[in-house]
């Protein structure tokens, strides 16, 4: 059997989730999924049974009661027994799965069941348990609400690089506060996070049923939240927590990392008010605190709105009542929406992003909430979106700390590098000024050229084009822990490695939206056109004795202005010199002296789109 793969079995309250992952270590860092699937399958259902025409309605999946019913009970609460009918479709879902871990040749000792302690907590959980074992042979792990907490961060550190700020989990009861560092693959999470009860539901029951007034829960939730950060940053001690500190005051405020359902539909509808945005997946999304406080105030405003134009039902019954008694013919208006519909009224304003009506009818909950986060917390720089859940979290918790501490974009674009992407990442390195941004230098770089080689079989018209989709819908769109930020950057350097001409910009400019400051973009395609010519001289993964050299020198400070922004920006220029033999066939092709006497031109370009930055080109032939 094979060691290098790891099934997961996570039974939660409202569905089962399977899955089969590979950890072997030259790619368990971007947590490769090689199987995936969801049975909504709600433990505490207590409908019947699907019929055999519901079973067809439902594509034939006659193991599965997609029935979503009532929620679980929240821990607490008086406990819930687990339907007969209920646990015979969990078990056959386990053997359908059981089979496909056979079928991919993953060990029974590789195989982990967790569930969460509402399973523990039902007055039946042991019998449950025990009949999990008796039909499938596995048994079932009882995760604490401690160790799921914790499984969910480590979900969170996973979908990124670097993980130093904030965190914030948004459930459907509750919230919790905490803070994360994952820095050289440790990690590291506030030993005693807070747990408020402003889950999305519980917020939107409070405005919606409970009528309670939303300024007054606002400033409810905001005194709690300072309340709650306060406490989990009181241990002055901790060396990791003052390195927060620190990092939050050289970069301008802090990073929060947010997940959960609830943050998860707010970030699709800031990702649907973007336009065409290019990446349709919430995973390393990332917004700024202005961007966020904006639309939390037009989503407050909206929700009052609809707030003060409901009525309280018994207000409403009366003046029914009153209507009905009256001996008058006049027509009578239409009522207004009660508190039962503002949430479907919502959801149908915004329907227009990828998720439920559920979530839909939530988004002026989390709206408030996250608005009295933004007010509460310390100066918030940005906000960064993770879908990383119990799956990813148990395998970066089990990863190794220098396997935690590989680049994810330099573990996915890997498998295509050439023999000596090395040697061509020195000759670009060789060209780019000591005061390059890091993101630039310790990470585009190596990623760019593991990939400079893949679209080569493409036609030259599609190759830009291809290419600039390398990590939205290419070949490594796929690989967890990239930012929306990295891909972008990827992209568009690519893009330009192929010469940049595009029929079309629409793609490329939503990219370059993406990316803040705008001058990471440029740096970007500035290495892309730089290894448009290199690659031009040495286009077979070869770096040879060439008679060819370009370096970086004179750098001097300047101050450019662009098209959109008639002000000055302070910048540094700097010239690039390439001395090639005019005699060597590998430089004196057209085609290749085409691209070195174009150099100069390209930069010109890359400073009118961007602005800032000036390049002097200098050609020594010899």
């Amino acid at each position: 059997m094979k060691s290098s793969l790891r099934a997961i079995v996570d039974i939660g309250s409202n569905g089962i989730r399977f899955s089969i992952s590979s950890v072997s270590p030259n790619h368990a860092r971007i947590i490769p999924c090689l199987y995936l699937d969801r049975a909504p399958i709600n433990l505490f259902d207590d409908s019947p049974p699907p019929t055999e025409t519901e079973e067809d309605e439902n594509d034939g999946q006659s193991s599965v009661n997609t029935n979503t019913g009532p929620p679980a009970p929240a821990p607490g609460h008086t406990s819930r027994s687990i339907p007969k009918h209920v646990v015979v479709d969990v078990c056959q879902s386990m053997l359908r799965f059981k089979n496909t871990c056979a079928d991919f040749g993953v060990g029974e000792d590789y195989i982990d069941v967790l569930a969460t302690e509402a399973v523990a907590e039902a007055p039946n959980g042991e019998e449950f348990r025990a009949m999990v074992k008796e039909t499938v042979g596995w048994d079932v792990q009882i995760m604490s609400l401690r160790d799921e907490a914790l499984y969910e961060a480590y979900g969170v550190a996973s979908a990124f690089f670097h993980v130093n700020g904030l965190y914030m989990d948004l459930g459907g009861g509750s919230a919790v506060i905490s803070w994360m560092v994952c820095e050289n693959g440790k990690f590291s999470l506030c030993r005693d996070p807070v747990k408020l009860p402003y889950g999305a539901a519980a917020i939107t029951r409070r405005l919606m049923v409970n009528r309670e007034d939303p300024t007054d829960l606002y400033n409810e939730m905001e005194a709690a939240l300072k309340h709650a950060v306060d406490h989990i940053t009181q241990d002055d001690s901790s060396p990791l927590l003052q390195s927060m500190h620190k990092y939050a005051k050289q970069t301008g405020g802090y990073k929060l990392y947010v997940s959960g359902g609830g943050f998860r539909g707010l970030g699709h509808l800031l990702l649907s008010q973007s336009g065409q945005y290019p990446l349709p997946v919430i995973n390393g999304f990332s917004t700024t605190g202005h961007a966020i406080r904006e639309l939390s105030q037009s989503l407050k405003s909206e929700v009052m709105e609809l707030y003060e134009q409901s009525e309280p039902p018994s207000l409403a019954t009366s003046a029914q009542n009153s209507a009905s008694a009256s001996n008058t013919h006049t027509p009578a208006s239409s009522p207004p929406p009660q508190p039962a519909d503002l949430q479907k009224i919502f959801a149908r304003k915004k329907k227009n992003f990828r998720i439920s009506s559920r979530r839909a009818s939530q988004i002026p909950a989390v709206s408030l909430f996250i608005s009295a986060a933004v007010a509460a917390f310390p100066r918030i720089r940005k906000i960064l979106f993770s879908q990383g859940g119990i799956r990813e979290g148990v395998l970066f918790a089990k990863m190794t700390e220098s396997i935690r501490n590989l680049d994810p974009v330099i573990v996915a674009t890997s498998p295509y590098a050439g023999l000596l992407a090395p040697s061509y990442a020195k000759v670009l390195t060789g060209c780019i000024p000591p005061a390059a941004p890091q993101l630039i230098t310790q990470r585009l770089v190596g990623a760019l050229c593991n990939t400079i080689f893949v679209h080569s079989s493409y036609p030259k018209e599609v190759q830009p084009f291809i290419a600039l989709q390398v990590a939205s819908s290419g070949v490594i769109s796929g690989a967890h822990g990239l930012s929306h930020e990295i891909r972008a950057l990827l992209g568009l350097s690519l893009c330009h490695r192929w010469g940049g001409d595009l029929a079309d910009k629409t793609f490329y400019n939503s990219l370059v939206d993406i990316v803040q400051p705008k001058d990471l973009c440029w740096w970007a395609c500035f290495c892309g056109a730089i290894m448009h010519v290199v690659c031009g001289v040495y286009p077979g993964g070869n770096i040879k004795g060439y008679p060819f050299e370009i370096t970086v020198s004179d750098v001097w400070e300047s101050a450019a202005t662009n098209e959109s922004n008639s002000s000055p920006i302070p910048s540094f220029g700097f010239e690039l010199t390439i001395r090639a033999s005019k005699s060597h066939p590998n430089l004196a092709a057209p085609s290749v002296r085409n691209r070195i006497n174009g150099l100069g031109k390209r930069m010109k370009r890359l400073r009118k789109e961007f602005g800032g930055r000036k390049v002097e080109v200098v050609v020594e032939w010899y």
